[in-house]
C-alpha cells in the first residue's frame, strides 16, 4: 500500500536525520484529528506517558505526517493498523526494538499499547 510505504520512507527518514535517542523505552504515534485533517506525530521518552502531550524525543524536521493525505476518514483503529504492519519492516522493527510503542490522540489520556512480540504482550497484561 502506497500509505504503508510513505509511512516507512518518513520513519526512516527520521531517524536517519534524528536517531531515537538510547535512554527513551517509551514511543508513541499520535493521532491528530484537527479540522477534518488527520495527521500523525512521534515522540518517545524515558517513562511511560499519562497524557500524550510533551515528550523528550520529539524530531521536529519531520514532525507530521499527512494520514488524511491517503485516507479521509484516518483513525485510531486506522493509526494501529499503519503501525502493526510498519513494524513487519525489518528497518522499522530494528529501530524500535525493545522499545514500548503506544498509539494514542494526541493531548489526551487515551492510549493503546502495541506489544512487538509475544513477550511483550504477556508483560503488559500481567503488569
Amino acid at each position: 500500500m502506497k500509505i504503508e510505504n510513505d509511512f516507512i520512507l518518513w520513519l526512516l527518514g527520521i531517524n536517519e536525520d534524528n536517531p531515537l535517542p538510547l535512554e527513551t523505552d517509551y514511543v508513541y504515534f499520535c493521532l491528530h484529528n484537527e479540522n477534518e485533517q488527520s495527521f500523525i506525530s512521534f515522540g518517545a521518552d524515558e517513562f511511560e506517558q499519562k497524557i500524550c502531550l510533551n515528550f523528550s524525543y520529539q524530531p521536529l524536521e519531520a514532525e507530521y505526517f499527512n494520514a488524511c493525505f491517503y485516507d479521509k476518514n484516518f483513525s485510531l483503529l486506522s493509526l494501529r493498523r499503519l503501525i502493526e504492519k510498519t513494524l513487519q519492516n525489518v528497518n522499522v522493527s530494528k529501530i524500535f526494538a525493545s522499545k514500548k510503542i503506544f498509539i494514542a490522540i494526541f493531548g489526551s489520556n487515551e492510549k493503546y499499547f502495541i506489544p512487538q512480540d509475544d513477550a511483550q504482550a504477556c508483560e503488559r497484561i500481567e503488569s
